[in-house]
């Protein structure tokens, strides 16, 4: 049997408290989301019992159905990356890729 090493074991503990936190974070946001839309509270009221910045009461209550597991801090992974899309953007902007593919080639083939 293989002994893990101290780094190994120091990365997973890491791991695990990163993953907390966003869980923490995720549930957060749900119940700012929900304080001002189903109890409706105030922006400034909810920052105040929830200690955080009215700019995070704001941006998690744009919409009663946001997606609150991505929220795209830090920098894009690539150089020149594009912002990140969700799935559903992607497929679309594929789809028109291709469609203006196809109109092209029918220009370019007489």
């Amino acid at each position: 049997m293989k002994k893990r090493s101290t780094l190994d074991s120091s990365k997973n503990i890491i791991d695990n408290r990163h993953y907390a936190y966003e869980k923490k974070l995720i549930r957060l946001r749900k119940e700012v989301n929900r304080l001002y839309f189903e109890q409706g509270l105030s922006k400034n009221k909810i920052a105040s019992i929830k200690r955080v910045s009215k700019h995070f009461v704001i941006r998690w209550t744009q919409s009663m159905h946001q997606d609150f597991e991505q929220d795209h801090r830090g920098w894009p992974k690539k150089k020149g990356s594009s912002p990140l899309l969700t799935p559903k953007q992607h497929e679309d902007e594929m789809k028109n890729i291709l469609e203006t593919a196809d109109i092209v080639k029918k220009y370019l083939v007489l």
